[in-house]
């Protein structure tokens, strides 16, 4: 279980990089693309200041005035290394002229330093030079990937804060479902030690009888633990004869229910059904299965219990007469503390499921359900 959220960490670190990564170069894409643009007007402005110069000197005003304006990324324009104007942008606002003349040198100094200054050519001789800076969206574009970043961020906290929450809810649910079944399945026994004991206080002439009935219970108390003790750890598999093995099963039930109450094992003789598995694990998980399929079935239940297999599998087939179970609650009913029943923990199928998928590699489902009755399959690989 920690292996396996380490490595669900472990995956959402390198998909939370990976997005980072692709967010990072396609910014990057963008900024230069930006960039490339402001070049092409700054080219076209030293183009248009060029042609300028070779008109009347009244013109440069106007050039100024009018179309520099329109610019959105700030620019100052230098001629014969002396400063001579910048456009209209808010970093050359709010400023005095000797605070001004300060800026526009750092702001020359810091820029030259990242853009080429573009040239304003008059007669094949260098008059002036143009320098520029980022347009305003290039901040907000390099500041772009770590805002998103750190919603991401933001978001995969509150993701895990809600796994948490959940798991350890189901946690809770489990632990006390643990508990109460652990309950359920000593009281039979219990039950049955004290009144064995009664029986004996009275003198009863069958104490043979008595004394095989309670060596049984025990055996069956000894068994309860080992299945708890067993139910978290690597099962020690075992070869397993499934035909005896649910043979037995259903001589334990026979003897505690009434007798309009049938199960039947169908399988071909000719053939051997061996599995390599826990014995005590597997005996639980199928009382479990005929126990759900005993509490469906209200009256006279009938317990069909099929045994067959092929080259790959060996199949367990559970079909009961009971009420049969919504097709949208197929998968739900194997969660733990889902249950139909009012006073139900819904442990006993989540329980089945981690014995025969986690421990023995095979696969539960419903194969199917419907008014008269539901087929419950396992499925092990025996390759």
């Amino acid at each position: 279980m920690k292996n396996k959220s380490f490595k669900i960490k472990l995956g959402l670190l390198f998909l939370g990089i990976i997005v980072f990564l692709i967010i990072f170069f396609i910014n990057r894409e963008i900024i230069n693309n930006v960039r490339q643009d402001a070049k092409s007007q700054v080219e076209n402005i030293a183009l248009a200041y060029s042609e300028v110069i070779h008109k009347e000197q009244g013109d440069i005003p106007n050039f100024i005035s009018i179309f520099l304006p329109t610019i959105n990324f700030p620019f100052v324009i230098t001629f014969n290394g002396e400063f001579y104007g910048h456009n209209d942008h808010q970093i050359f606002k709010n400023k005095n002229d000797n605070e001004l003349n300060k800026f526009i040198q750092k702001f020359i100094l810091d820029n030259n330093s990242k853009f080429d200054p573009l040239p304003i050519i008059w007669n094949d001789e260098i008059m002036g030079k143009i320098h520029y800076g980022d347009p305003n969206i290039i901040l907000q574009l390099t500041l772009l990937p770590y805002i998103e970043i750190s919603f991401i961020i933001v978001f995969i906290i509150f993701v895990f804060w809600g796994f948490k929450i959940i798991r350890d809810s189901e946690k809770n649910l489990i632990w006390a479902g643990m508990a109460r079944e652990t309950a359920h399945q000593l009281g039979t026994p219990i039950s049955s030690l004290y009144g064995w004991m009664k029986l004996l206080e009275e003198n009863s002439i069958k104490k043979d009888e008595i004394y095989s009935s309670i060596n049984e219970d025990l055996n069956r108390l000894r068994d309860i633990s080992d299945r708890f003790y067993k139910i978290g750890t690597k099962p020690k598999l075992e070869k397993i004869n499934i035909i005896l093995m649910i043979q037995e099963i259903k001589n334990y039930f026979t003897k505690r229910l009434s007798k309009k109450t049938l199960i039947n094992i169908c399988y071909n003789d000719d053939e051997s059904f061996f599995l390599k598995g826990d014995l005590i694990l597997l005996v639980w998980a199928i009382e479990n299965i005929i126990k759900n399929a005993l509490d469906a079935s209200k009256i006279d239940p009938v317990i069909n219990i099929n045994i067959l297999k092929n080259d790959k599998s060996l199949i367990i087939d559970f079909c009961d007469n009971g009420i049969g179970i919504n097709k949208s609650k197929w998968k739900k009913i194997f969660e733990p503390g889902y249950t139909s029943k009012k006073k139900g923990w819904g442990l006993g199928l989540s329980l089945t499921k981690r014995i025969i998928e986690d421990l023995h590699n095979g696969i539960i489902s419903v194969l199917k359900s419907n008014h008269k009755g539901t087929t419950l399959r396992l499925e092990f690989n025996i390759n």
